[in-house]
């Protein structure tokens, strides 16, 4: 399923209305407990289990979590040069927003590998 890329970009934009974090999210909570290989490669798994081939997962970085709706916003470089972003919702499923980091600068010239503003 394709996912429209002003919806991601919009709500990446939103992270500028920070409060008091209200919701938890159990997928990210995962993330974060895991040694940064070890969430290269979990998301990499998700980028190939979701038809995005990542072969070699080489990197993450937690951009930030959205304090309103606990939304978390991670990025994956692949070995092959390409670089994704990657939106994590609060649900127990954890769902998730896939964009590749070229689209995500062209369209609301937000970098990947950058903490976001809070």
């Amino acid at each position: 399923m394709k996912t429209n890329p002003k919806v991601i970009l919009l709500s990446l934009l939103s992270l500028s209305a920070f409060s008091v974090l209200a919701v938890d999210n159990p997928t990210n909570d995962k993330l974060t407990a895991m040694a940064p290989s070890d969430q290269a490669q979990s998301l990499g798994q998700l980028l190939n289990s979701s038809n995005i081939t990542c072969e070699e997962p080489s990197r993450s970085f937690f951009q930030g979590l959205n304090n309103t709706d606990g939304t978390a916003y991670w990025d994956v470089a692949c070995s092959d040069g390409k670089s994704y972003a990657i939106v994590i919702d609060a649900t127990a499923s954890g769902n998730t927003k896939i964009l590749d980091c070229s689209v995500m600068k062209s369209q609301a010239n937000i970098d990947c590998f950058v903490k976001l503003a809070q």
